[in-house]
């Protein structure tokens, strides 16, 4: 099973992580980050409103994204 280290936040385990901080554990851009939002593959929160809402993220959600499905199948 492949664990998620989120770089010094092991202690804040209840703190919403931001799409910067998503996109850097992924390896991958903000906006890819965005767009599994977008698709429902990453739950995450909108804070305020209007188009610049902060989303947020919780760390298990993204460590739910990072690990291997594990059904051995390929599509």
């Amino acid at each position: 099973m492949a664990m998620v280290t989120l770089g010094g936040m092991d202690g804040d385990r209840d703190r919403l992580l931001t799409v910067k901080e998503c996109a850097r554990v992924l390896c991958y851009s903000p906006r890819s980050v965005y767009r599994l939002v977008e698709r429902g593959e990453l739950p995450a929160v909108r804070i305020g409103s209007g188009p610049k809402a902060a989303i947020r993220v919780l760390p298990e959600d993204l460590a739910a994204v990072t690990r291997p499905s594990g059904s051995g199948e390929t599509r």
